[in-house]
């Protein structure tokens, strides 16, 4: 099987997460897309089926590592200690299952990895007049994902019906996880990134990569009991020939929970110090297999909160190599930033502090830059 066929484009937050390098900054600050709402939108959004690699011994974040580099490193310690599934009966579906299947926590990622087999089912549907005075109008047209050839049909006879101007509704049932994950003691993780793909037999395979910087309570932790509600809902949509309606009802009807442990692999600690705006900064970073989390802390004021001023801040190794920008966060005395790093530890990172205008980052010269930016070097000082 070709897995490069066999993944369909991901969620455009993962997409511009993962390749949000300092090339594409320069050309493009800002992204806009827009869809066009015709027949091709049916087609761009139906999701290529995978294959059957987990039936054949991969776990999920086995599976994308065979087309992800950064998840190739941790894909031998993405196992779970114990793990409950939900099992859900619904009269529409019948009988419906979440679990995990994988997990990986190391204090600075957390990703988790989890299987929802017979969790949706669409039909079509003409509402009676009572029932569309209880559903809403929408203010956006419906543009739903087909995840198998069932439902890109009866898509493809809704999209067909909107182009012709003539009424056309469906229903889907359906059963899923909440997209935040707590855990046993209550502390709320919630999603930034992910993967999802369905097998040929109709399983639903879901990567999640949680929010980072994790919470501070659990980072040092020797595992974490995860727990994930599962809820159960129904959703109708209407189109009328020129509106748009809908109506959706939702329960909670369970959770699914794992327990992962904490990675052995070794966590590097960097420190620094510099001067920026002409304040003394103390720097301070994490490496792990996954990312690099970056703390600049100034005495005074050193990052002012200035209307149309971008900061960032260009992460390279001691090879020159450049870090890929996953979030930052920005106060008057803390510069926080996190890195997608898929190569092996660092000996040393230099960080060159930005603040832009839109205007100069239209005009970025990434040399001209560096040149005029003083970078504060950080070397490593303990293993963990």
């Amino acid at each position: 099987m070709n897995l490069n066929d066999a993944f369909p484009p991901v969620d455009e937050g993962f997409e511009r997460g993962m390749n949000r390098a300092f090339e594409a900054i320069r050309k493009e600050k800002v992204m806009r897309h827009k869809m066009k709402f015709t027949l091709l939108a049916a087609a761009l959004v139906i999701l290529a089926l995978a294959g059957t690699a987990v039936a054949a011994g991969f776990n999920v974040i086995e599976f994308f590592a065979q087309n992800d580099q950064r998840l190739e490193r941790i894909a031998t310690d993405s196992v779970v200690t114990t793990s409950a599934p939900a099992n859900v009966e619904s009269e529409a579906l019948g009988a419906s299952s979440i679990w995990f299947d994988s997990a990986y926590f190391d204090g600075e990622a957390l990703i988790v990895g989890y299987v929802m087999e017979n969790s949706e089912r669409i039909e079509a549907f003409t509402p009676t007049d009572e029932q569309l005075a209880a559903m809403e109008k929408a203010e956006n047209p419906i543009i739903p994902t087909a995840w198998d050839e069932a439902e890109a049909s009866l898509f493809a006879e809704y999209y067909e019906a909107v182009e012709q101007g003539r009424p056309y509704g469906f229903i889907t049932y359906s059963v899923y996880p909440s997209d935040h994950i707590r855990t046993d003691d209550g502390i709320d993780i919630g999603p930034y990134c992910g993967h999802e793909t369905v097998t040929e037999d109709g399983r639903h395979l879901i990567l999640r990569e949680m929010e980072t910087p994790l919470p501070e309570d659990i980072r040092s932790r020797d595992s974490l009991e995860l727990h994930m509600t599962i809820w159960r809902q129904t959703t109708w949509y209407y189109y009328d020939g020129k509106a748009f309606y809908w109506r959706s009802e939702r329960e909670q009807a369970g959770e699914a929970v794992t327990t992962v442990a904490h990675s052995s692999a070794e966590v590097c600690d960097f420190e620094g110090v510099g001067v920026y705006n002409g304040v003394p900064i103390t720097a301070s970073a994490h490496s792990s297999r996954l990312r690099v989390t970056l703390t600049m802390d100034a005495e005074t004021d050193a990052f002012p909160n200035e209307p149309d001023l971008w900061y960032d801040c260009l992460m390279l190794d001691e090879q020159g190599r450049a870090l890929q920008v996953d979030s930052i966060d920005v106060s008057p005395k803390r510069l926080t930033v996190s890195y997608y790093y898929g190569n092996e530890t660092p000996e040393r990172l230099s960080a060159y502090i930005l603040a832009l205008t839109e205007e100069e980052w239209e005009e970025w010269d990434e040399d001209k830059l560096m040149q005029s930016v003083e970078p504060i070097i950080l070397n490593p000082c303990a293993l963990r």
